[in-house]
């Protein structure tokens, strides 16, 4: 859950300073929106990859890999202070959290393999979503633009020490005996495109209106404290 939740903060921790950004940037607040899909980009590109690596060395250590990847990831978009470097950094992110989301949802198969415990993993991956959008705002007066990126690499490395002392999810001679599906074959299993556009239909648009419903609500004249707590629930309300 812990893991979920890390990897889950970083989709929505730009949208309650987005404003805060685009100045820092000097860009347009509309193009804040494109570091959020930067990092999707190559969140949607480890999928397979991921999990493959999961397959050969195990979830419970592809777990703190991806979650070192996200706090590298953050790091660079604190040194580096230009858009096009913050595109880059949200690029490494994304490749941290796309390999995170998977092992998560693997360990989980592994160690307690119900269905119920797969919805508390998800849960919380998208419970830290609403985590962030209620805790950058609190961090935006002291941090400014650097609110989103300390918050992030703060939350990911409490969770990285943490991970070693978990449970192993399975041993080595498990590990080399699995054996995944071709690429091929799982792209052209039509039963998986109703799940993808459920998935994307139910989280992404979640995501959407998490991120810019904080601008929205300080454009209306609510507090930034006010308007994340607010935006918080279109993401904590999908733990239910």
């Amino acid at each position: 859950m812990a893991l979920g939740a890390a990897a889950g903060f970083n989709i929505a921790n730009l949208g309650p300073a987005a404003d805060v950004l685009a100045a820092h940037y000097d860009v347009r607040l509309g193009a804040i929106g494109f570091l959020t899909t930067a990092l999707f980009v190559t969140h949607l590109a480890m999928q397979i990859p991921g999990g493959r690596l999961v397959d050969e060395h195990g979830a419970r250590i592809l777990g703190m890999v991806a979650l070192v990847v996200v706090v590298l990831g953050n790091v660079f978009l604190l040194v580096v202070p230009a858009f096009a470097g913050a595109v880059a950094g949200r690029l490494v992110t994304g490749l941290g959290t796309g390999i995170a989301f998977v092992a998560g949802s693997e360990y989980v198969r592994a160690t307690v393999g119900t269905a119920g415990s797969q919805g508390v993993y998800g849960a919380a991956g998208v419970g830290g979503g609403g985590l962030a959008l209620a805790i950058v705002p609190l961090a935006v007066p002291s941090l400014e633009w650097r609110a989103p990126y300390v918050t992030a690499i703060v939350f990911a490395a409490a969770v990285l020490v943490s991970l070693p002392f978990a449970p192993r999810d399975r041993g080595r001679g498990e590990r080399r005996r699995t054996r995944g599906a071709p690429v091929g074959e799982i792209v052209r299993d039509r039963r998986l495109y109703p799940l993808a556009a459920a998935h994307t239909a139910s989280f992404g648009l979640s995501v959407i209106v998490g991120i810019w419903a904080v601008p929205l609500l300080q454009h209306d004249g609510y507090g930034r404290r006010l308007a994340g707590a607010v935006a918080a629930l279109a993401l904590l309300g999908g733990i239910v």
